[in-house]
Parts: structure tokens; C-alpha cells; sequence
């Protein structure tokens, strides 16, 4: 099995609004990794004020999303 390097370009955006099943989350955090090396395998990583990483999507085939969390001992979600 060889090695491979992949090298990725990030991008942020902020101020984005994500809804999820544990509730919507404003003025969120989206990290974009792009690895320039393939086609259509973008990651978007997205970060919620007070919460933490929120959702996970790849290039429309797949992705996470928070369903309910515990922060600082209060529940959100469901």
C-alpha cells in the first residue's frame, strides 16, 4: 500500500445560520475542505457558538448532523 498526500484548500465562512434535528444554530462557523487532487469530495465542517461541531456534510452524498447534545449540563434537542 503506497502513500498518498492529499492537499486540501480550507475556506470559512461565517455567520451562517445550519438547522439540524437538535434545533437551529445562528451565526455558526463552516469550515470547506477542497482537496484539489479530486473531483466532488468537498467535507463541511460546521461549528455552532456555544456548542460545537453541529454537522458534517460530503458534496451532497452523505453527511452528520447533531440530534441532541448536553451542554454545560443543559440538553438540547431532542
Amino acid at each position: 500500500m503506497g502513500e498518498h498526500v492529499y492537499y486540501y484548500n480550507v475556506s470559512v465562512k461565517t455567520k451562517i445560520t445550519t438547522e439540524t434535528p437538535a434545533g437551529v444554530f445562528d451565526n455558526c462557523i463552516r469550515l470547506t475542505f477542497d482537496c484539489r487532487q479530486l473531483m466532488d469530495e468537498e467535507i463541511y465542517y460546521t461549528f455552532a457558538p456555544n456548542v460545537g461541531l453541529v454537522r458534517i456534510t460530503w458534496n451532497g452524498w452523505g453527511g452528520m448532523r447533531l440530534f441532541s447534545a448536553i451542554i454545560d449540563g443543559e440538553n438540547i434537542g431532542k
